[in-house]
């Protein structure tokens, strides 16, 4: 007996009325908080990959960024230092408090268009692709 491999993509769930890559990429881009464009722009081609988006939101969230921490050298020499310091870290905390909505609001999202699928479908989408292997 040859081996079968079934090779496919988050397509295949389509029409069991969940969404595809695009669809979910369209869904978060509704209603988005100004991070969310900079964060697609600034994964460029991988800007249309949710997890990277919601990973690069995560990161921004939870991490201090390199840049942020090299915060006080990059002010240096500018005249009224510490209020340009504190209105960039004000900024970067308004910033992560969008970071973190959309995060919430991404997830939201994935949950709800995940839990409206056609169950028998998929069985018998799936089983039938599992009794090919059998």
């Amino acid at each position: 007996m040859g081996k079968i491999l079934i090779f496919t993509g988050a397509g295949i769930s389509v029409p069991l009325g969940l969404p595809s890559t695009t669809d979910f990429l369209e869904a978060i881009k509704q209603n988005q908080k100004p991070i969310l464009s900079q964060v697609i722009n600034y994964l460029g081609a991988s800007g249309r990959d949710i997890e990277w988006i919601l990973s690069t939101l995560e990161s921004f969230k939870n991490e201090t960024p390199f840049t942020e921490f090299l915060l006080p050298l990059l002010v240096q020499g500018i005249s009224n230092q510490n209020e340009t310091l504190q209105r960039i870290k004000n900024n970067l905390t308004g910033l992560k408090s969008q970071a973190i909505q959309e995060i919430i609001r991404i997830k939201k999202i994935i949950f709800e268009k995940l839990s409206k699928f056609d169950t028998s479908q998929a069985f018998s989408l799936y089983f039938n692709l599992i009794s090919v292997l059998i």
